[in-house]
Protein backbone atom coordinates (compact mmCIF):
# COMPACT_ATOMS: atom_id res chain seq x y z
CA UNK A 1 0.00 0.00 0.00
CA UNK A 2 1.55 3.48 -0.73
CA UNK A 3 2.07 6.20 0.98
CA UNK A 4 -1.44 8.43 -0.26
CA UNK A 5 -3.35 5.40 0.35
CA UNK A 6 -1.88 5.05 3.91
CA UNK A 7 -2.86 8.78 4.53
CA UNK A 8 -5.83 7.97 3.32
CA UNK A 9 -6.94 5.43 5.77
CA UNK A 10 -5.18 7.11 8.83
CA UNK A 11 -7.35 10.29 8.11
CA UNK A 12 -10.65 8.33 7.45
CA UNK A 13 -9.96 6.54 10.54
CA UNK A 14 -8.97 9.40 12.56
CA UNK A 15 -12.29 11.30 11.57
CA UNK A 16 -14.39 8.14 12.28
CA UNK A 17 -12.73 8.33 16.44
CA UNK A 18 -13.22 12.29 16.48
CA UNK A 19 -17.26 11.50 14.93
CA UNK A 20 -17.64 9.19 17.46
CA UNK A 21 -16.09 11.04 20.69
CA UNK A 22 -18.43 13.70 19.52
CA UNK A 23 -21.40 12.09 19.64
CA UNK A 24 -21.14 10.13 22.86
CA UNK A 25 -18.23 11.95 24.40
CA UNK A 26 -18.03 15.51 23.53
CA UNK A 27 -17.40 16.22 27.21
CA UNK A 28 -13.63 14.80 26.29
CA UNK A 29 -12.75 18.26 24.42
CA UNK A 30 -14.17 20.58 27.32
CA UNK A 31 -12.16 21.50 30.46
CA UNK A 32 -13.80 20.45 33.15
CA UNK A 33 -16.09 23.59 34.61
CA UNK A 34 -16.65 24.53 38.43
CA UNK A 35 -18.39 27.85 37.86
CA UNK A 36 -22.06 28.61 39.31
CA UNK A 37 -24.18 29.93 36.65
CA UNK A 38 -27.51 31.52 36.85
CA UNK A 39 -26.23 34.31 39.82
CA UNK A 40 -25.44 37.62 39.83
CA UNK A 41 -21.78 38.55 39.11
CA UNK A 42 -20.02 42.12 38.66
CA UNK A 43 -16.65 41.67 36.82
CA UNK A 44 -14.42 43.00 34.30
CA UNK A 45 -13.81 41.90 30.15
CA UNK A 46 -12.44 42.84 27.61
CA UNK A 47 -14.01 42.37 23.86
CA UNK A 48 -12.43 40.55 21.41
CA UNK A 49 -15.52 40.25 18.65
CA UNK A 50 -18.80 42.43 18.00
CA UNK A 51 -21.40 41.65 15.42
CA UNK A 52 -23.88 43.30 14.90
CA UNK A 53 -27.53 42.23 14.64
CA UNK A 54 -31.04 43.99 13.80
CA UNK A 55 -31.60 44.51 17.32
CA UNK A 56 -28.63 45.23 19.29
CA UNK A 57 -24.81 43.72 19.23
CA UNK A 58 -23.59 40.11 20.34
CA UNK A 59 -20.14 40.80 22.07
CA UNK A 60 -17.47 38.16 22.76
CA UNK A 61 -15.62 38.81 25.89
CA UNK A 62 -12.95 37.37 27.36
CA UNK A 63 -13.51 38.03 31.19
CA UNK A 64 -10.51 38.77 33.71
CA UNK A 65 -11.49 38.49 37.06
CA UNK A 66 -14.25 36.25 37.41
CA UNK A 67 -13.60 33.53 39.47
CA UNK A 68 -13.44 29.81 38.26
CA UNK A 69 -14.70 30.59 34.44
CA UNK A 70 -12.59 29.95 31.53
CA UNK A 71 -13.09 30.59 28.25
CA UNK A 72 -15.06 33.21 26.52
CA UNK A 73 -19.21 35.12 27.28
CA UNK A 74 -21.71 36.39 24.83
CA UNK A 75 -22.99 39.55 26.42
CA UNK A 76 -25.96 40.56 23.97
CA UNK A 77 -26.67 44.67 24.12
CA UNK A 78 -28.35 47.17 22.51
CA UNK A 79 -27.30 49.12 19.48
CA UNK A 80 -26.51 51.88 21.08
CA UNK A 81 -23.81 52.50 22.92
CA UNK A 82 -21.20 50.63 20.69
CA UNK A 83 -18.37 49.04 21.28
CA UNK A 84 -15.26 47.83 19.96
CA UNK A 85 -12.40 45.41 19.93
CA UNK A 86 -10.01 46.46 22.79
CA UNK A 87 -12.68 48.23 24.81
CA UNK A 88 -12.28 46.84 28.66
CA UNK A 89 -15.79 46.45 30.52
CA UNK A 90 -17.29 46.38 33.39
CA UNK A 91 -20.16 44.29 33.25
CA UNK A 92 -22.56 43.70 35.91
CA UNK A 93 -25.69 40.86 35.91
CA UNK A 94 -26.66 37.22 35.53
CA UNK A 95 -24.54 34.76 33.91
CA UNK A 96 -26.48 31.50 32.31
CA UNK A 97 -25.29 28.40 30.90
CA UNK A 98 -25.90 27.50 27.07
CA UNK A 99 -28.73 24.69 26.95
CA UNK A 100 -29.93 22.26 24.35
CA UNK A 101 -32.45 24.07 22.79
CA UNK A 102 -35.38 21.65 21.62
CA UNK A 103 -36.78 22.36 17.88
CA UNK A 104 -40.18 22.62 16.13
CA UNK A 105 -39.86 19.19 14.33
CA UNK A 106 -38.62 17.42 17.85
CA UNK A 107 -35.02 17.61 17.58
CA UNK A 108 -32.47 19.07 19.47
CA UNK A 109 -30.07 21.96 18.69
CA UNK A 110 -27.26 21.04 20.74
CA UNK A 111 -26.77 24.97 21.62
CA UNK A 112 -24.24 24.26 24.15
CA UNK A 113 -21.91 22.55 22.11
CA UNK A 114 -22.15 24.56 19.71
CA UNK A 115 -20.78 27.13 21.22
CA UNK A 116 -18.58 25.53 23.36
CA UNK A 117 -15.95 24.59 19.88
CA UNK A 118 -15.78 28.60 20.06
CA UNK A 119 -14.71 28.08 23.80
CA UNK A 120 -17.70 29.93 25.02
CA UNK A 121 -19.14 29.03 27.77
CA UNK A 122 -21.59 31.64 29.20
CA UNK A 123 -24.59 33.87 28.20
CA UNK A 124 -25.25 37.58 29.07
CA UNK A 125 -28.71 39.53 28.59
CA UNK A 126 -29.82 42.41 29.82
CA UNK A 127 -26.73 43.54 31.46
CA UNK A 128 -25.50 46.49 32.99
CA UNK A 129 -22.01 47.58 31.44
CA UNK A 130 -19.83 50.43 32.12
CA UNK A 131 -17.34 51.49 29.79
CA UNK A 132 -13.68 51.08 31.15
CA UNK A 133 -10.76 51.91 28.56
CA UNK A 134 -9.78 51.06 25.36
CA UNK A 135 -6.60 48.69 24.87
CA UNK A 136 -4.58 48.93 21.19
CA UNK A 137 -3.66 46.01 19.60
CA UNK A 138 -2.86 44.79 16.25
CA UNK A 139 -6.40 42.82 16.81
CA UNK A 140 -7.80 45.75 17.27
CA UNK A 141 -5.91 47.65 14.21
CA UNK A 142 -7.83 44.90 12.24
CA UNK A 143 -11.07 44.90 13.76
CA UNK A 144 -11.11 48.98 13.41
CA UNK A 145 -10.25 48.41 9.52
CA UNK A 146 -13.29 45.89 9.34
CA UNK A 147 -15.29 48.81 10.62
CA UNK A 148 -14.23 51.57 8.24
CA UNK A 149 -15.21 49.09 5.31
CA UNK A 150 -18.40 48.41 7.24
CA UNK A 151 -19.66 52.08 7.10
CA UNK A 152 -17.92 52.40 3.16
CA UNK A 153 -20.84 49.90 2.80
CA UNK A 154 -23.07 51.17 4.75
CA UNK A 155 -23.30 54.81 3.40
CA UNK A 156 -23.35 54.06 -0.23
CA UNK A 157 -25.59 51.49 -0.32
CA UNK A 158 -29.25 51.30 0.70
CA UNK A 159 -30.98 48.31 2.45
CA UNK A 160 -31.57 45.45 1.91
CA UNK A 161 -28.45 45.65 -0.63
CA UNK A 162 -26.38 47.41 2.28
CA UNK A 163 -26.89 44.38 4.55
CA UNK A 164 -26.67 41.94 1.23
CA UNK A 165 -23.26 43.51 0.45
CA UNK A 166 -21.83 43.40 3.99
CA UNK A 167 -22.69 39.50 4.16
CA UNK A 168 -21.27 38.55 1.50
CA UNK A 169 -17.92 40.42 1.39
CA UNK A 170 -17.59 41.10 5.32
CA UNK A 171 -19.19 37.86 6.91
CA UNK A 172 -21.99 40.61 8.41
CA UNK A 173 -25.34 38.15 8.13
CA UNK A 174 -27.48 39.37 11.69
CA UNK A 175 -28.73 42.61 9.85
CA UNK A 176 -30.27 40.56 6.71
CA UNK A 177 -34.19 40.18 7.28
CA UNK A 178 -35.98 36.91 7.76
CA UNK A 179 -37.44 36.92 4.69
CA UNK A 180 -34.92 38.30 2.10
CA UNK A 181 -32.30 34.79 3.79
CA UNK A 182 -35.85 32.62 3.16
CA UNK A 183 -36.13 33.58 -0.40
CA UNK A 184 -32.05 32.19 -1.40
CA UNK A 185 -32.53 29.32 0.92
CA UNK A 186 -35.42 28.50 -1.33
CA UNK A 187 -33.65 29.13 -4.39
CA UNK A 188 -30.54 27.48 -2.99
CA UNK A 189 -28.42 29.88 -3.49
CA UNK A 190 -28.00 30.96 0.86
CA UNK A 191 -24.64 30.17 0.42
CA UNK A 192 -24.25 33.90 -2.08
CA UNK A 193 -24.84 35.63 1.01
CA UNK A 194 -22.18 34.22 2.95
CA UNK A 195 -18.49 33.74 2.71
CA UNK A 196 -18.81 29.98 1.76
CA UNK A 197 -16.04 27.45 0.28
CA UNK A 198 -17.68 28.87 -2.73
CA UNK A 199 -17.49 32.50 -2.36
CA UNK A 200 -13.10 31.98 -1.41
CA UNK A 201 -13.46 29.48 -4.61
CA UNK A 202 -14.76 32.33 -6.79
CA UNK A 203 -12.31 35.01 -5.22
CA UNK A 204 -9.45 32.92 -5.82
CA UNK A 205 -10.37 31.59 -9.57
CA UNK A 206 -11.02 35.93 -10.15
CA UNK A 207 -7.11 36.07 -8.68
CA UNK A 208 -5.85 33.76 -10.73
CA UNK A 209 -7.05 35.06 -13.85
CA UNK A 210 -5.78 38.73 -13.10
CA UNK A 211 -2.59 37.13 -11.72
CA UNK A 212 -1.82 35.20 -14.62
CA UNK A 213 -2.43 38.01 -17.04
CA UNK A 214 0.75 39.37 -15.15
CA UNK A 215 2.44 37.17 -16.53
CA UNK A 216 3.71 35.47 -13.24
CA UNK A 217 4.85 32.05 -12.23
CA UNK A 218 2.72 29.52 -11.01
CA UNK A 219 4.99 29.83 -7.30
CA UNK A 220 4.28 33.68 -7.24
CA UNK A 221 0.57 33.29 -8.39
CA UNK A 222 0.38 30.69 -5.58
CA UNK A 223 1.69 32.55 -2.94
CA UNK A 224 0.21 36.11 -3.83
CA UNK A 225 -3.01 34.14 -3.29
CA UNK A 226 -2.16 33.36 0.03
CA UNK A 227 -1.00 36.47 0.69
CA UNK A 228 -3.98 38.23 -0.25
CA UNK A 229 -6.61 35.62 1.22
CA UNK A 230 -4.67 35.88 4.68
CA UNK A 231 -4.96 40.06 4.69
CA UNK A 232 -8.48 39.74 3.71
CA UNK A 233 -9.14 36.46 6.76
CA UNK A 234 -7.29 39.12 9.22
CA UNK A 235 -9.31 41.75 8.11
CA UNK A 236 -12.58 39.78 9.23
CA UNK A 237 -11.03 38.82 12.52
CA UNK A 238 -10.04 35.49 11.07
CA UNK A 239 -13.57 33.44 11.13
CA UNK A 240 -14.23 29.60 11.55
CA UNK A 241 -16.20 29.32 8.28
CA UNK A 242 -13.66 32.14 6.05
CA UNK A 243 -10.72 30.38 7.58
CA UNK A 244 -12.24 26.82 7.09
CA UNK A 245 -13.13 27.85 3.63
CA UNK A 246 -9.98 29.25 2.56
CA UNK A 247 -7.79 26.17 3.79
CA UNK A 248 -9.67 23.67 2.16
CA UNK A 249 -9.78 25.86 -1.35
CA UNK A 250 -5.98 26.67 -1.12
CA UNK A 251 -5.24 22.88 -0.57
CA UNK A 252 -7.44 21.30 -2.99
CA UNK A 253 -7.90 24.42 -6.06
CA UNK A 254 -3.88 26.02 -5.73
CA UNK A 255 -2.00 22.81 -4.78
CA UNK A 256 -0.85 22.62 -8.54
CA UNK A 257 0.68 25.61 -8.41
CA UNK A 258 3.54 24.19 -6.60
CA UNK A 259 4.87 22.64 -9.74
CA UNK A 260 3.78 19.05 -9.11
CA UNK A 261 1.09 16.66 -8.75
CA UNK A 262 -0.93 16.82 -5.88
CA UNK A 263 -3.47 14.36 -4.30
CA UNK A 264 -6.34 16.57 -4.22
CA UNK A 265 -8.78 14.21 -1.59
CA UNK A 266 -5.40 14.14 0.84
CA UNK A 267 -4.92 17.98 0.73
CA UNK A 268 -9.03 18.24 1.92
CA UNK A 269 -8.38 15.70 4.41
CA UNK A 270 -5.21 17.09 5.72
CA UNK A 271 -6.85 20.79 6.33
CA UNK A 272 -9.88 19.29 7.70
CA UNK A 273 -7.76 17.01 10.54
CA UNK A 274 -6.12 20.54 10.88
CA UNK A 275 -9.13 22.12 11.87
CA UNK A 276 -10.29 19.28 13.71
CA UNK A 277 -6.97 19.36 15.64
CA UNK A 278 -8.07 22.70 16.95
CA UNK A 279 -11.97 21.85 17.32
CA UNK A 280 -12.45 18.70 17.12
CA UNK A 281 -16.72 19.47 17.86
CA UNK A 282 -17.19 20.91 14.98
CA UNK A 283 -17.22 17.80 12.93
CA UNK A 284 -20.69 17.02 14.45
CA UNK A 285 -21.74 20.46 15.64
CA UNK A 286 -20.82 23.19 13.02
CA UNK A 287 -22.61 22.92 10.23
CA UNK A 288 -20.63 25.25 8.34
CA UNK A 289 -17.98 22.74 8.39
CA UNK A 290 -19.77 19.80 7.01
CA UNK A 291 -21.12 22.03 4.17
CA UNK A 292 -17.88 23.08 3.34
CA UNK A 293 -16.32 19.64 3.34
CA UNK A 294 -18.76 18.51 1.11
CA UNK A 295 -18.56 21.39 -1.02
CA UNK A 296 -15.03 20.62 -1.84
CA UNK A 297 -15.73 17.42 -2.07
CA UNK A 298 -17.94 18.16 -5.10
CA UNK A 299 -15.50 20.42 -6.48
CA UNK A 300 -12.84 17.77 -7.00
CA UNK A 301 -15.09 14.88 -7.88
CA UNK A 302 -17.40 16.88 -10.13
CA UNK A 303 -15.49 19.84 -11.38
CA UNK A 304 -14.78 18.44 -14.58
CA UNK A 305 -17.86 16.45 -14.81
CA UNK A 306 -19.79 19.58 -14.95
CA UNK A 307 -17.35 21.33 -17.09
CA UNK A 308 -18.04 18.77 -19.93
CA UNK A 309 -21.78 18.36 -19.45
CA UNK A 310 -21.85 22.70 -19.78
CA UNK A 311 -19.74 22.88 -23.16
CA UNK A 312 -22.14 24.35 -24.65
CA UNK A 313 -21.36 27.38 -22.49
CA UNK A 314 -18.73 30.34 -23.71
CA UNK A 315 -15.84 30.25 -21.59
CA UNK A 316 -15.05 33.81 -21.95
CA UNK A 317 -13.90 35.20 -18.58
CA UNK A 318 -14.36 31.29 -17.62
CA UNK A 319 -17.69 31.53 -17.15
CA UNK A 320 -18.02 27.96 -17.96
CA UNK A 321 -15.40 27.08 -15.54
CA UNK A 322 -17.69 28.76 -12.93
CA UNK A 323 -20.71 27.49 -13.49
CA UNK A 324 -19.33 24.31 -13.20
CA UNK A 325 -17.92 25.04 -9.92
CA UNK A 326 -21.18 26.63 -8.93
CA UNK A 327 -23.12 23.13 -9.69
CA UNK A 328 -19.93 20.96 -8.39
CA UNK A 329 -19.87 22.32 -5.05
CA UNK A 330 -23.72 21.76 -4.47
CA UNK A 331 -24.04 18.14 -5.56
CA UNK A 332 -23.06 16.61 -2.00
CA UNK A 333 -24.14 18.91 0.23
CA UNK A 334 -28.03 18.98 -0.84
CA UNK A 335 -28.75 16.28 1.89
CA UNK A 336 -27.65 17.94 4.67
CA UNK A 337 -29.02 20.73 3.21
CA UNK A 338 -32.31 19.14 3.48
CA UNK A 339 -31.74 17.47 6.72
CA UNK A 340 -31.29 20.76 8.71
CA UNK A 341 -33.04 23.16 6.37
CA UNK A 342 -35.85 20.97 5.26
CA UNK A 343 -36.09 22.51 2.05
CA UNK A 344 -34.67 20.94 -1.39
CA UNK A 345 -34.81 23.52 -4.53
CA UNK A 346 -35.14 22.25 -8.12
CA UNK A 347 -35.03 25.28 -9.05
CA UNK A 348 -31.40 25.57 -7.74
CA UNK A 349 -29.34 25.14 -11.09
CA UNK A 350 -30.99 27.36 -12.46
CA UNK A 351 -30.71 29.87 -9.85
CA UNK A 352 -27.09 29.36 -9.61
CA UNK A 353 -26.72 29.67 -12.91
CA UNK A 354 -28.55 32.90 -13.15
CA UNK A 355 -26.97 34.86 -10.79
CA UNK A 356 -23.08 33.89 -11.57
CA UNK A 357 -22.53 36.48 -13.71
CA UNK A 358 -23.85 39.00 -11.08
CA UNK A 359 -22.37 37.27 -8.11
CA UNK A 360 -18.85 37.64 -9.77
CA UNK A 361 -19.46 41.40 -10.73
CA UNK A 362 -20.73 42.20 -6.85
CA UNK A 363 -17.39 40.57 -5.44
CA UNK A 364 -15.19 42.30 -7.66
CA UNK A 365 -17.08 45.55 -7.10
CA UNK A 366 -18.34 45.20 -3.55
CA UNK A 367 -14.23 44.72 -2.53
CA UNK A 368 -13.18 47.99 -4.63
CA UNK A 369 -15.96 49.97 -2.36
CA UNK A 370 -15.12 48.62 0.73
CA UNK A 371 -11.57 50.15 -0.07
CA UNK A 372 -12.72 53.57 -1.98
CA UNK A 373 -16.00 54.02 -0.63
CA UNK A 374 -14.40 57.37 1.33
CA UNK A 375 -14.16 58.94 -2.13
CA UNK A 376 -17.19 60.44 -3.20
CA UNK A 377 -16.79 60.20 -6.75
CA UNK A 378 -15.21 56.86 -7.18
CA UNK A 379 -17.40 55.76 -4.41
CA UNK A 380 -19.95 56.74 -6.77
CA UNK A 381 -19.00 54.78 -9.41
CA UNK A 382 -18.84 51.74 -7.92
CA UNK A 383 -21.71 51.68 -6.03
CA UNK A 384 -24.33 52.22 -8.56
CA UNK A 385 -22.57 48.62 -10.84
CA UNK A 386 -22.95 47.14 -7.13
CA UNK A 387 -25.97 48.11 -6.17
CA UNK A 388 -27.44 47.07 -10.06
CA UNK A 389 -25.90 43.45 -9.03
CA UNK A 390 -27.22 42.69 -6.32
CA UNK A 391 -30.36 43.89 -6.68
CA UNK A 392 -30.38 41.86 -9.91
CA UNK A 393 -29.87 38.30 -7.42
CA UNK A 394 -32.09 39.49 -4.92
CA UNK A 395 -34.79 40.08 -7.52
CA UNK A 396 -34.00 36.94 -9.13
CA UNK A 397 -34.34 34.77 -6.17
CA UNK A 398 -37.50 36.29 -5.16
CA UNK A 399 -38.90 35.76 -8.31
CA UNK A 400 -37.71 31.96 -8.97
CA UNK A 401 -39.00 31.56 -5.29
CA UNK A 402 -42.47 32.28 -6.90
CA UNK A 403 -42.60 29.85 -9.68
CA UNK A 404 -45.02 26.93 -8.73
CA UNK A 405 -42.87 23.87 -7.52
CA UNK A 406 -39.86 25.54 -7.09
CA UNK A 407 -38.71 23.78 -4.02
CA UNK A 408 -40.43 21.58 -1.54
CA UNK A 409 -40.65 21.57 1.78
CA UNK A 410 -40.23 18.81 4.31
CA UNK A 411 -41.50 18.60 7.89
CA UNK A 412 -38.90 16.09 8.21
CA UNK A 413 -36.06 14.16 7.01
CA UNK A 414 -34.42 11.51 9.24
CA UNK A 415 -31.07 11.28 10.25
CA UNK A 416 -31.48 7.76 8.61
CA UNK A 417 -32.59 9.08 5.06
CA UNK A 418 -29.53 11.54 5.59
CA UNK A 419 -27.25 9.05 5.14
CA UNK A 420 -28.79 6.98 3.06
CA UNK A 421 -28.68 10.23 0.54
CA UNK A 422 -25.22 10.66 1.11
CA UNK A 423 -24.44 6.56 0.71
CA UNK A 424 -26.32 6.96 -2.96
CA UNK A 425 -23.64 10.15 -3.82
CA UNK A 426 -21.55 7.90 -3.27
CA UNK A 427 -22.45 4.81 -5.05
CA UNK A 428 -23.36 7.29 -8.12
CA UNK A 429 -19.96 9.38 -7.91
CA UNK A 430 -17.94 5.48 -7.55
CA UNK A 431 -20.14 3.17 -10.00
CA UNK A 432 -22.65 5.16 -11.96
CA UNK A 433 -20.75 8.06 -13.03
CA UNK A 434 -17.65 7.75 -14.76
CA UNK A 435 -14.58 8.47 -12.79
CA UNK A 436 -10.83 8.91 -13.01
CA UNK A 437 -9.40 8.42 -9.35
CA UNK A 438 -6.57 10.85 -8.50
CA UNK A 439 -5.57 9.48 -5.38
Amino acid sequence: MGKSKIFLVVSLLFLLIIFCLDLYYPQIFIKPNNFVFDKFYNFQGQVIDAEKKLDGWRLTVKPENLENFFGFLIVNTPLYPEYRYGDVLQIAGTIYQPEVIEQVDGRKFFYDLYLAKENIFGLMYRSRITWLEYRPSWQADFFAAKKYFWRNLNNNLVEPESAFAKAMILDERRELTNDFQISFSQTGIIHVISISGLHIAIFAVVLQTILSNLYLSRQQIFFAICLILSAYLFLLGCPAPALRSALMVLFVMLGPFFGRVVTSINSLLLAALLLLIFKPLALIYDIGFQLSFLSVLGLLWYGKFWETKLFFLPNTLKFREMCAVTLAAQTFTWPLVLYYFHIFSFISPVANLAILPFATGTLIFGFLLVLFGAWPVLADLLAWPLFLGLRAISQIAKFLAQIPFAYIELKSFSIFALALSLIMMLIFTFIIKPYEKNF
